[in-house]
């Protein structure tokens, strides 16, 4: 792949300066601009952080719900490239943002697709990097965006990382998110008794739970895996919890 000329990256380094700047000053972006910006400046994009911090601070914030969906695929190699510092900005501040503004026009199959791949995108870089404490605070700030509109729980690989976290906060983080999903969870087994979707999140939830007491309160891992979904589902798992 060529890389651009400087005096190429300069102009363009130019223009997105314009563009955050004009969007910042009218509080919106310009239809023309979105599609220029969807059709020049995000397919060449390498996901650094050279233009990451004023596009994620003065831009993407202001895009239209609907457009989530085409942006989301393009800008990935902000997940893969970005510094800890730009994944934290984006998954901690932009996406929940773009949750909450799209809680009106957007599907919850929807803005559970948005979640999912932004999860295994993040989880990609959790394994090419051991991931990054920044990178664990603003997954706990997504799922604490998504829990107002859906009751979606965190996936396995998301909670293994947080178990796993070098400091006390990743647990601490867990379990106050978790715990922020227990009333919701239980209006939906009200409301929906016979909900198929619900009943599975009902399920999720009881067996994080169940790992979470049993590694804090015993000190040990379960060795019944058919309550556990932790270490049913990654084995070794249960040995390092042992020496952390």
């Amino acid at each position: 792949k060529v890389r651009p000329s400087i005096s190429l990256m300069q102009s363009r380094s130019h223009v997105i300066d314009r563009i955050a700047k004009t969007t910042v000053h009218l509080g919106e972006i310009l239809p023309e601009v979105e599609g220029f910006l969807l059709d020049k400046i995000f397919p060449v994009w390498d996901g650094t952080d050279t233009w990451g911090f004023q596009l994620c601070h003065d831009v993407l914030p202001h895009l239209r719900p609907s457009l989530y969906g085409k942006v989301i695929p393009i800008i990935a190699p902000l997940l893969n490239y970005g510094s800890p510092q730009l994944h934290y900005h984006f998954l901690g501040v932009v996406l929940p943002q773009w949750i909450h503004s799209s809680r009106d026009s957007l599907q919850e199959e929807d803005t559970t697709r948005l979640i999912q791949w932004t999860t295994s995108q993040i989880q990609r870089s959790f394994l090419a990097t051991s991931g990054h404490e920044l990178q664990r605070i603003a997954l706990v700030k997504v799922y604490d965006a998504v829990r107002i509109t859906t009751s979606l729980l965190p996936n396995p690989g998301v909670v293994y990382n947080l178990v796993l976290s070098p400091t006390p906060l990743g647990i601490n983080r867990l379990c106050t998110l978790l715990l922020s999903y227990r009333d919701l969870l239980e209006k939906e087994k009200v409301s929906m008794p016979n909900d198929k979707i619900v009943q599975q999140r009902v399920a999720l939830f009881n067996s994080y739970v169940f790992d979470l007491c049993t590694i804090l309160w015993t000190g040990v891992t379960t060795k019944n895996t058919k309550q556990s979904r932790l270490f049913q589902n990654v084995p070794s798992l249960a040995e390092k919890c042992r020496h952390s």
